[in-house]
């Protein structure tokens, strides 16, 4: 089963709109597969976030574009690692232990990751091309547009998905323009109470491809995360890519050799970190660069990313 019509089979089950055909389905895949396991608890996660009673929400303070509080706040969910799931979500738990499913699978859920951003390039502002944001709320980066079916390439899920264009945004240091970046800054001030223990780890994961190339081209994926307080990021702006990982509490990267020249299959990407307590917001990158110095140029033809999630997790201290 691709991951399209894994999801929706999830999102259906999760919604309550899921047939005694499809619940069948379901179990027998998080019995069996721990691939499949691992997408529910994603999903069911990301679920429980968006249904959680607004009773539980509190005011807070966001952060301004200069780094200081903005004038207005926002209601901003705030979810401790062991508030209980929404009532869909309980209710597909209690009616798969029904069905039969070991109880084992399901109670993992409760201490596994939960979603705190996810992003399939459905919906929000247009990609910006001036390098690293200062503010929280968009992609910018590189030149990058939003895209749906494309030179053979279908969206990991959903109808679009991210084409990355171009590595040369103004500005952008010249030893990098042959990397294609793209950059988000998340707010994580929401969840201090947690990340105040130095115990949590922030993982990203996607989803690569891209269009047929030719054979003796090659590129990669990569996924860096910052840390940094609100100090740095009233001035992330002016700070060059390059000094970001200087500038960073701690930072983490991964670089994975993906980018196959089939268009049909989409390759996951990912990264931890272990976020600092005094962490005030979380800085994702996500690349691709050209392989070969004999290829390194500004341009890319067809490269995509899709199915952007950050999840946090306690770990023993």
């Amino acid at each position: 089963m691709n991951i399209s019509d894994l999801d929706a089979l999830i999102h259906a089950c999760l919604d309550g709109r899921a047939t005694d055909e499809e619940m069948s389905r379901i179990e027998g895949l998080l019995a069996t597969d721990p691939g499949a396991r691992d997408r529910y608890l994603c999903l069911a996660d990301l679920h429980a976030c968006l249904a959680i009673d607004e009773a539980l929400w509190q005011e807070a303070v966001c952060l301004g574009g200069d780094g200081g509080p903005a004038v207005t706040t926002q209601a901003v969910r705030t979810m401790s690692f062991r508030v209980p799931f929404a009532a869909a979500a309980v209710g597909l738990i209690v009616g798969l232990c029904g069905a039969g499913l070991a109880f084992g699978y399901v109670v993992p859920m409760l201490s596994r990751p939960f979603v705190i951003f996810a992003d399939g390039f459905e919906s929000g502002p247009a990609p910006e091309c001036h390098g690293l944001a200062g503010r929280t709320g968009i992609w910018s980066g590189d030149e990058s547009q939003v895209v749906p079916v494309d030179q053979g390439v279908t969206p990991a899920q959903g109808r679009r998905m991210l084409r990355l264009l171009r590595a040369d945004y103004p500005g952008k240091s010249g030893g990098d323009s042959f990397i294609a970046d793209t950059f988000r800054v998340i707010d994580l001030r929401p969840y201090r109470d947690l990340i105040g223990g130095g115990a949590v780890v922030a993982t990203i994961t996607a989803r690569c491809n891209a269009a047929e190339y030719p054979a003796e081209e090659a590129y990669t994926g990569d996924v860096c995360m910052y840390a940094i307080d609100a100090a740095t990021f009233a001035r992330l702006h002016d700070i060059p890519d390059v000094d970001l990982p200087r500038e960073s509490l701690a930072m983490a990267h991964r670089r994975h050799a993906c980018f196959d020249r089939n268009p049909m299959g989409w390759q996951p990407i990912n990264c931890e970190l272990r976020l600092p307590s005094d962490a005030d917001c979380l800085v994702l990158r996500l690349s691709a660069a050209h392989g070969p110095a004999s290829q390194r140029r500004a341009t890319f033809g067809g490269h995509y990313l899709d199915d952007v999630v950050v999840s946090l997790q306690e770990v023993n201290r």
